[in-house]
C-alpha cells in the first residue's frame, strides 16, 4: 500500500462553546510524487476527535454530512465538520481539539492531525 501525504487547514470557524456551528477545513491530498489525489468522495476520508481538552480520555467521532473537490485547485476538498454525529443536540466543548483526518484511495491512504481552539 501507497502513502498519501495529507495536510488540512481550518478555513472559516462557526464553531462555539454550547453550539454546533461547523468548522470548514480545506484538504490537500497528494501522492508521494507531489501529485495531486483527485476524484474523492466522502467515503475516501474519515475524521475524529482523538483529544478534546474538556474530556481527555474520551475520543469521540466527528460528522461531517459531504466532502466537495474544488474544481480549479487540483487534489483541495473542503468539508464542514460537527460534533459528534451532527445531531440538534450535540454540541462544541469550549478547548482544545486534536482530529485525526485520513484519506484513503483503492491503494493508497494517509492521515494528518489538525488542531483547533473553540473558544
Amino acid at each position: 500500500m501507497s502513502i498519501l501525504i495529507v495536510s488540512a487547514a481550518i478555513k472559516t470557524q462557526l464553531a462555539k462553546p454550547g453550539k454546533g456551528g461547523a468548522l470548514l477545513i480545506e484538504i490537500f491530498v497528494v501522492n508521494t510524487k507531489g501529485k495531486a489525489v483527485t476524484d474523492l468522495t466522502k467515503e475516501n476520508f474519515s475524521i475524529r476527535i482523538v483529544y478534546n481538552s474538556a474530556r481527555p480520555g474520551h475520543p469521540e467521532p466527528a460528522y461531517f454530512p459531504e466532502v466537495e473537490e474544488i474544481e480549479d485547485e487540483s487534489g483541495l476538498y473542503t468539508m464542514s465538520v460537527f460534533p459528534k454525529t451532527g445531531g440538534k443536540t450535540e454540541f462544541w466543548d469550549e478547548g482544545e481539539y486534536l482530529f485525526r483526518i485520513t484519506a484513503k484511495d483503492s491503494k493508497s491512504n494517509g492521515h494528518t492531525l489538525l488542531s483547533v481552539n473553540i473558544v
